[in-house]
Order: structure tokens, then C-alpha cells, then sequence
């Protein structure tokens, strides 16, 4: 094989294994993350999975119960950074998504 037909060969092989990420509305999350559960005693401030969608275009009435900018911090891991910005700009709805919990 050569190094061309390797790489053609490899392209083949990426576009069969790739996902399609597009958004579905019959989509189901399914966790399966021991630390999953964890998160409900942080029900206050932690919507998960499902939950979230319900509030799309709804974020500011229904979560912040005022009108503000939203801002979005994606890979949230302990929370300092937002927990640190969300203090030094109280004028700012701020919301963090994080993957997955293990701490």
C-alpha cells in the first residue's frame, strides 16, 4: 500500500466512524457518570442533562428572573474562574456547562 492510497484509506475510515452532532429534538442524554447523582445536592444552581432544555430562549426569565447580557464559560472544572467573574461582574447572567463531573 502506499502512502497515498494509506491516507485515502484513512479518510475512508474517519467520515464511517464519524458522529453526527447536529441537534435532534427527540435526543435522550444518557449519564453515564458515577459522579452524575452527586450533582443533585447542588440542585439550587446545577440543571442537568434534560432540564436545560426546557429553558432554551428562556434563560434570563425563567433562571435569572431579571434581563441581563448572558455569558457562557464552556469546561467549567471546579467553578473558580466563574465563581471569581460572576463576583467582580454582578451585571452579567453567567452560565457554566461542563462535560462531565468527577471531582
Amino acid at each position: 500500500m502506499t502512502t497515498s492510497e494509506s491516507t485515502e484509506f484513512d479518510k475512508e475510515s474517519m467520515d464511517k466512524k464519524r458522529l453526527d452532532h447536529s441537534y435532534r429534538p427527540d435526543f435522550q442524554y444518557r449519564s453515564r457518570n458515577i459522579y452524575n447523582d452527586k450533582l443533585k445536592i447542588f440542585e439550587e444552581f446545577v440543571i442537568q442533562d434534560n432540564d436545560s432544555e426546557k429553558y432554551a430562549g428562556q434563560w434570563n426569565r425563567e433562571i435569572f428572573k431579571r434581563e441581563a447580557p448572558i455569558h457562557l464559560e464552556i469546561g467549567t472544572g471546579y467553578g473558580h474562574f466563574m465563581r471569581e467573574f460572576c463576583q467582580q461582574n454582578p451585571d452579567i447572567n453567567f452560565l457554566g456547562l461542563d462535560y462531565r463531573f468527577k471531582r
